[in-house]
């Protein structure tokens, strides 16, 4: 079976996704090429064939891109398009084969899409997002930190407490709650927003003088080592399909506090007595309220990482997952 992983203008958790689950169908013998547009996935990987997927649905752009995607795919048996725009490129190009929707931006103005997302989310079945969700969480994999967590504060010009966050700077994963925030948490707080994206300036723009200090280094490709030096990780998002960094967080032991998106729900239910992070509605006081209490308790931060640590695993078991997603390629060549 010969597949084409199509991937449009991604970075992020989808990008992870579809390098971890490329990686897994390969060592389960099934013939993948990687295809995205220019600079999704990094320039030594050879193994990437450029399909140039739009920002955006012109038609025009759609049509260049499904001319490029007929050339890479050749005779493969299925397309697997991940997004939206990946997959209005796979039916231009007449090419049969499966979507994954890992989120939903329908809406020009971000504003408007970050809040149509978020209702869309809670309309969705818990069944159907059950499914969704550990499809995505199937294929996520996480390794050990790797730098100590003095070196990473230290790196920071960090003396007291750390608060970290790693996202796209997009309006969708509620950055500006936590900016927000900050300006309610203690003075010597330090509030790391690690990521790139359009919100960047307004979210610069939108830190008080007064409260945490709110730091943003940019893009990094040491996000775990954050993770794992933070006292708290945040995940103040509106709404997801499911956010990568909350496993990674889990995985290292974090603390987390966390809005109810995404697989916190499938997450919280198998350790209801002792669930591994703390959960906070989408206000800022809220979200603030939340840190102060963790930042004051050494003893139930270590207890959610211990806990963390043990509900995570089975969550990181990507072999059912890949199982099933070559039964539905199986599935769709036969239609």
């Amino acid at each position: 079976m010969r597949v084409i992983e199509l991937c449009g203008p991604s970075t992020g958790g989808i990008r992870a996704h579809v390098a971890t689950l490329a990686a897994d169908l390969g060592a389960a013998g099934v013939e993948v090429v990687v295809a995205a547009p220019a600079g999704v996935f990094p320039a030594t990987d050879g193994s990437v064939a450029e399909v140039p997927v739009p920002e955006g649905l012109a038609p025009l752009g759609l049509v260049r891109a499904a001319r490029r995607l007929r050339s890479v795919a050749g005779p493969s048996d299925v397309v697997h398009a991940h997004g939206l725009k990946a997959g209005w490129v796979a039916l231009v190009a007449r090419r049969a084969g499966v979507i994954t929707v890992h989120n939903v931006v329908l809406d020009p103005s971000p504003r408007r899409a970050a809040d149509r997302g978020a209702a869309l989310a809670g309309r969705i079945g818990s069944r159907l997002r059950r499914r969704l969700e550990r499809f995505v969480v199937e294929h996520t994999h996480v390794g050990p930190p790797g730098r100590d967590a003095t070196s990473v504060r230290g790196a920071l010009g960090v003396a007291g407490a750390l608060v970290v966050a790693v996202a796209r700077l997009h309006p969708q994963k509620g950055l500006d709650l936590l900016v927000a925030a900050a300006s309610e948490l203690p003075a010597g707080t330090t509030v790391v927003i690690a990521g790139e994206g359009p919100e960047r300036a307004a979210l610069e723009a939108s830190v008080q003088p007064s409260g945490a200090r709110v730091v943003f280094p940019g893009p990094r490709d040491d996000a775990l080592d954050l993770l794992a030096a933070a006292d708290v990780v945040v995940i103040p998002s509106r709404w997801e399909s499911g956010p990568l960094v909350l496993l990674e967080a889990l995985a290292v032991g974090a603390a987390v506090v966390t809005t109810d998106v995404g697989f916190v729900g499938a997450i919280a239910a198998t350790s209801p007595d002792r669930p591994p992070f703390v959960v906070v509605d989408g206000r800022p006081t809220a979200i603030a309220t939340a840190i102060a209490e963790l930042l004051g308790d050494p003893t139930r931060r270590v207890a959610l990482g211990e806990v963390a640590r043990r509900v995570v695993r089975p969550f990181l078991d990507r072999e059912p997952g890949v199982v099933a997603t070559i039964a539905l390629y199986r599935q769709a060549v036969r239609r």
